[in-house]
């Protein structure tokens, strides 16, 4: 493999788990939420949860665009 190959290699990786764990975020908010009674403040931690998660693939997905067009 060339260094590009695994700079992209390990971009990749990372959008990935770092979108897994936005992913465990949501959702342990939202066990929370469902789960107990909730105050605003979960409902809050709920949202930016939800927000930074959608940001997120925002941005991969930019990113995997860009890294598609990449030339080796």
């Amino acid at each position: 493999m060339t260094k590009d190959q695994i700079l992209k290699s390990r971009l990749y990786e990372y959008m990935l788990n770092k979108e897994n764990r936005l992913e465990n975020t949501v959702t342990e908010y939202a066990n929370h939420v469902v789960y107990r009674k909730a105050d605003a403040l979960d409902h809050l931690e709920m949202i930016i949860a939800t927000v930074r998660l959608e940001t997120a693939k925002e941005i991969f997905a930019e990113q995997g665009r860009i890294l598609r067009n990449w030339r080796d």
